[in-house]
Order: structure tokens, then C-alpha cells, then sequence
């Protein structure tokens, strides 16, 4: 017992480092992986991922070198950047999880330029270079109906690969590969893929702004094929949720002004570390206003409520404050999950901001940032206040004197 305590002890050192490194010179990825969870769990060897919340590692994988241990995480981080679980739709699973080790190891390899560690060869193929998982899963299963069986291809494998003889109904527990090798069947399947998309779209937002924030100070770099799937999910007709957040994260994670320090000596010995801190380490504290006025529809109140969730993830700390012409609610971040079961904003009345701004500045010091869930027909403070103030305005709305605009469209919906 004393010695498996030792070495999930050693292994939780390994990992801590790790997200030490990531974060000095890959800050894209150390933003990921500080939102994931790591468990401990022998059923997968090196590890494997939900590609929403959790890396799973095996105990074992304490053995491995500081570099196949980098390797080996950021093999699973792209999984969970891609959203592989989630995409999986009807497809084979086993076929799936080989197509999807085909693409991250590209990437890896050929755009990161990473070598391919010798003590745990993986697959990589040359044709599947800069293809999508779909696209790769596609020829896997032509060659699979032409043939009855396909060639996996490994890292350092002289003969050219390793055939395998499988039907599309082939299961993870057949997979006959040593497992001494980076072996698929790394990725869970998804149990709902599309809230689990919404959570992953909203980490990767803030990694690419912190990323932005911090390249020209960290030797990281993005490859081309995550520039282009961040294009993707931050394209400009996203729903206002994410547009939301995106706004809301750049607020926030300029909060802290970033220094780097030298060598964090409890970890040099795993990497060539320059350790980021951040000057201001505060709670950001953020502020949601819901208008309850009588002139705000049913659905747009349940759109708020939507709002409110995709907010709540992003800060231990927020504030939400319901008013019609005068204050009716506070709701403190303990009790936001218990609002958003019932959905219930009391007021109904006539509408002004003044008394939601006056709140603030009596009862909250410093706000990070305010937003503003309303129709905008309302009274507003004759002076803008000096933190930033978001407005999440109906589809049918006037414009407010100051501050960011964010529009609900009508086709947006709350989900649970």
C-alpha cells in the first residue's frame, strides 16, 4: 500500500509540473488542461479522456519519460480540443478512436514537430497528414470493405505496420496491439455530446485569449489545423451565449497582468521552465442585471436564464441582480443552480437601471464587469461607471447610451 501511495504521489508531482509547463510555454493548452480533472484509473494505458471534463491517467504512466509524459497529454488535449468523443455521432467506436489518434498524431508530429517517443510508438501515417478525424475515418472504412481488414501504422515500425482483421462491429475489448504503444481506445463515448460541445467551445474561448494575450512571450505556438477549428467556433454568426462569453472572458482574463519569474526549482528537474504568474490574483467578480419589466417576454427571460448558466461557469464569484424599476432579487453565486432549476424572476413593472447601478456601487466594490440582460427601454445613470458594462439586448430593442451590445436573436432558445 505504502508504495502505491508513493508513486500516485510521484505521478500527481509529474502532473503538477506538467500544467507548470504548459502554462509558461504553451498557454493555449495550459488553459485547457487547468479546466479538465485528472482521475487515476488502470483501465486505459498511458491514459485516456471524456473529451469534456476528465483526463484519466494509469498509475504506471509514472514510468514514463518527462517527454512521452508531455506527449502522451497533449495527444490527449487535442482530443478534447477537437471534441473527438462528441463527434462521434453513429460511427464505429473502434474505428473512431483509430481515426482520431491518426489526426492528433499529425498534428503533433507533423505541425508541432514533435518526434514520436521511442518508448511508446503511436499511430501516424504520412496519407492521413492534415485530415480531419471524419475524413480519415472514411478511408479507414473503405479500405476495411475492400479489403476485410486495414494497416495500422505505428511510430518506428520497420515493416510498415501492423494488420489487423476486424468487421465494422469490432469492439475495443478485440484490439489486439501490445500494450506497450500509444493504442486507441483512449477516447469515452460521449453521453451528451451537444452540452458537453457548449462547455469545451467556451474553455477553448478562453485559452485562444489568454493564448493571444501571452504568444508574444512564450515560446508555444498554435499548428494551423487548431487555428483554423478556433476560427471555426469563434466565427461571427455564434449564438449570443458564446459571443457573450467570449466578450465576458476577454474582461476577465485581462484581469491579471502577467510577469514571468524565474524557474520554479521544485520542477526544473522535469522541464526547461519560465513560470507565469499573475501580478493580481483576485476572484474576478462579475455582475449579471436581469430586467423583470413587464415589456420583457416570457422566452427572453428563459434566454437570460440561459445566460446566466453559460456565466456562471466562467467565475467562482457572480452576482445576479433581477429589477423591474426597482431591485426585486439578488442572487448569490450558492444559490444559482437552485434559480435556474425554477427560472422564476419576480417583478413585472416599469424598468430603470438606476437603482441596479446604484446597488453595485454601494454594495459591490469593483466590479470586473456588469452585464445587462434587457430590452433596453429603461432609465439609465446620467454617468457611464468606470468598470465595463455588456449589454445583452432583445432582438426588439433601443440602443443604451454606453457600454458593448451583444443582441438576442429570436432563434436562440435556453437549453437545459
Amino acid at each position: 500500500m505504502e508504495e502505491k501511495m508513493e508513486k500516485i504521489n510521484s505521478l500527481e508531482e509529474k502532473i503538477s509540473a506538467l500544467k507548470s509547463h504548459f502554462l509558461a510555454v504553451h498557454p493555449f493548452y495550459g488553459t485547457i488542461i487547468v479546466n479538465l480533472s485528472y482521475v487515476i484509473d488502470e483501465t486505459h494505458f498511458p491514459a485516456a479522456t471524456d473529451c469534456y471534463k476528465i483526463i484519466y491517467i494509469h498509475p504506471d504512466a509514472d514510468k514514463l519519460s518527462n517527454y512521452t509524459f508531455k506527449f502522451v497529454n497533449l495527444h490527449e488535449l487535442l482530443h478534447v480540443v477537437f471534441m473527438h468523443s462528441q463527434r462521434k455521432g453513429s460511427r464505429n467506436h473502434f474505428l473512431w478512436c483509430i481515426a482520431c489518434d491518426y489526426a492528433v498524431n499529425s498534428v503533433l508530429i507533423d505541425e508541432m514537430k514533435m518526434e514520436p517517443p521511442e518508448e511508446l510508438p503511436c499511430l501516424y501515417d504520412k496519407r492521413f497528414s492534415g485530415l480531419p478525424a471524419e475524413k480519415i475515418y472514411e478511408l479507414l472504412l473503405e479500405e476495411l470493405r475492400e479489403k476485410g481488414e486495414i494497416k495500422l501504422c505505428f511510430s518506428g515500425n520497420a515493416e510498415g505496420g501492423v494488420k489487423i482483421r476486424i468487421s465494422e462491429n469490432t469492439g475495443l475489448d478485440e484490439f489486439p496491439i501490445d500494450e506497450k504503444t500509444l493504442a486507441p481506445g483512449d477516447i469515452k463515448e460521449s453521453k451528451n455530446p451537444a452540452d458537453e460541445q457548449e462547455r469545451i467551445r467556451d474553455i477553448i474561448i478562453q485559452a485562444h485569449i489568454v493564448y493571444q494575450k501571452l504568444k508574444d512571450k512564450t515560446r508555444g505556438d498554435l499548428p494551423g489545423s487548431v487555428v483554423e477549428y478556433i476560427k471555426q467556433i469563434v466565427k461571427p454568426d455564434i449564438p449570443f451565449e458564446r459571443l457573450l462569453v467570449r466578450y465576458a472572458s476577454e474582461i476577465i482574463s485581462g484581469k491579471g497582468e502577467y510577469t514571468f519569474n524565474p524557474v520554479n526549482k521544485k520542477y526544473a528537474f522535469y522541464y526547461d521552465l519560465v513560470m507565469p504568474s499573475v501580478a493580481k490574483e483576485e476572484v474576478p467578480k462579475v455582475v449579471v442585471a436581469v430586467d423583470s419589466s413587464g415589456s420583457m417576454k416570457t422566452h427572453e427571460l428563459q434566454l437570460a436564464a440561459g445566460a446566466i448558466k453559460r456565466l456562471a461557469s466562467l467565475t467562482p464569484e457572480i452576482t445576479v441582480i433581477v429589477c423591474d424599476a426597482q431591485i426585486q432579487q439578488v442572487i448569490r453565486t450558492s444559490e444559482i443552480e437552485t434559480f435556474l432549476r425554477d427560472v422564476k424572476f419576480k417583478g413585472r413593472g416599469g424598468t430603470s437601471h438606476i437603482p441596479v447601478f446604484e446597488y453595485i456601487d454601494r454594495n459591490i466594490k469593483h466590479p470586473d464587469v456588469v452585464i445587462c440582460i434587457t430590452d433596453g427601454y429603461s432609465e439609465y445613470p446620467a454617468k457611464k461607471p468606470r468598470y465595463p458594462v455588456i449589454w445583452l439586448l432583445t432582438e426588439n430593442h433601443r440602443e443604451p447610451p454606453w457600454g458593448q451590445k451583444v443582441i438576442i436573436k429570436e432563434k436562440d432558445r435556453y437549453r437545459e
